[in-house]
Parts: structure tokens; C-alpha cells; sequence
């Protein structure tokens, strides 16, 4: 008997040929990837919040904020089988359909101290009806409803700077930015899936809010 897995040879031979060869040779159905559903604000609102993620990680050396597009996070990461995500998607089209592009506001800085700079998104009614509507499709149709906001509940915001924000730095910033006037109104045309391909956070999918998949 002989074997190829991915150009190697198993010559003929009376050893048993080891597990993990199996293991290695089979493909694995079950893979899971690493998703989150979000906001990611159009442009020039998606360029003006990148740049202050850049602006924390050149004044406070702080860049895992980076690691991600800009986005308001209605539902947090979750695992799921690639091999399963377009249940997912054409959830997501028959969700984003129902609802309506959405008017926005970024509103100057706020923080969950000490390690959270972000740009603050006034709660609106319209925002809060969205976020609720996805959590109850979620949990109904896929039974995704773990580490929701645990936290916090639901605070909408964008962040700048996380993580790896030293204390004594976000001391600092908080300082600089807590009375900037950055003001941003929009209309948010469609809802994201966003995915993680082992290094960082990508936008994946949209879907467009009254569209259906864009």
C-alpha cells in the first residue's frame, strides 16, 4: 500500500502507519473560524476613524486597535463552521432586508477605563432596535447568544485604542482627547461579517440594510 498526502510518500510497509497520519490526510469538516457582526461606517467616516487609530498608535504606542477596520460591534466574536457560514449570510441577507439604513452620530471620546479609548456612539432608539432585533435572530435561528456585551450590555462605540494601552498612557490620552470636538453624522447603509483570518480581523461580508448581501 501506498500513500500521498500532499506530494509526500507512505511507502509500502509492515509498521502500522501512525494516527495523526490519518488525521493529517483526512480533511476536517469541523473547522471553525472566529466571526463578529458590525457597523463599518462608509467612507469618509471609515477613513477619518481609521486615522485615530493610527494617530493612538504613533502618540501612545498602542496598535492592536488596528487590528481591525473601524466598526460599532453589534455582536461579539463567535465561533462557527466555515462550512456552515452561508447559514449565517442568508440570515443575515433576510435580517439586513427587514431593517432600514440607519442615521449616525460620532460624538467626541469616552473610555472604559483604564485600557478603552473610543469614539462615542450615541444610542439612538433606531441603533438599540437594530442591535436587539440581530441578538433575538441569532439566538433564535443559530443559538449564537454567548458573551453578548457581557460586560457592559450594549454601549455602542467605535474604538481607538485598546488592549495594549498601558494604564499610565491612557491616563495620558484621556487627557489629550476627552474634550476634542470630533463630530461625525451619516447614514450607515449596511451591516458587516466580519472574520478572522489568524492574524487579524477582516471585513468579510456586507449586507445592505433594506438590500439584502452587497
Amino acid at each position: 500500500m501506498i500513500l500521498i498526502y500532499k506530494g509526500t510518500i507512505w511507502p509500502q510497509t509492515d509498521l502500522p502507519i501512525p494516527a495523526y497520519f490519518w488525521t493529517m490526510a483526512s480533511p476536517n469538516p469541523d473547522t471553525h473560524a472566529r466571526y463578529f457582526i458590525a457597523l463599518v461606517p462608509p467612507e469618509p467616516v471609515y477613513s477619518a476613524a481609521l486615522e485615530w487609530k493610527k494617530w493612538f498608535r504613533d502618540h501612545y504606542h498602542t496598535k492592536k486597535a488596528l487590528n481591525s477596520p473601524p466598526h460599532i460591534t453589534l455582536q461579539m466574536p463567535f465561533r462557527w463552521r466555515e462550512d456552515r457560514e452561508e447559514e449565517i449570510a442568508n440570515s443575515l441577507v433576510k435580517f439586513a432586508k427587514s431593517q432600514a439604513a440607519l442615521p449616525m452620530t460620532l460624538n467626541g471620546f469616552a473610555a472604559f477605563p483604564p485600557r478603552v479609548i473610543y469614539l462615542n456612539v450615541p444610542p439612538t432608539a433606531e441603533l438599540l432596535q437594530l442591535q436587539k432585533a440581530l441578538s433575538k435572530m441569532l439566538r433564535r435561528e443559530h443559538g449564537i447568544h454567548h458573551d453578548t456585551h457581557r460586560d457592559h450590555g450594549f454601549v455602542p462605540h467605535l474604538t481607538v485604542a485598546f488592549r495594549d494601552l498601558k494604564k499610565a498612557a491612557f491616563e495620558a490620552a484621556w487627557a489629550e482627547v476627552q474634550a476634542k470636538e470630533v463630530v461625525h453624522e451619516y447614514v450607515q447603509p449596511h451591516l458587516s461579517l466580519l472574520k478572522h483570518n489568524g492574524s487579524v480581523w477582516e471585513e468579510h461580508r456586507r449586507f445592505g440594510l433594506g438590500e439584502g448581501m452587497i
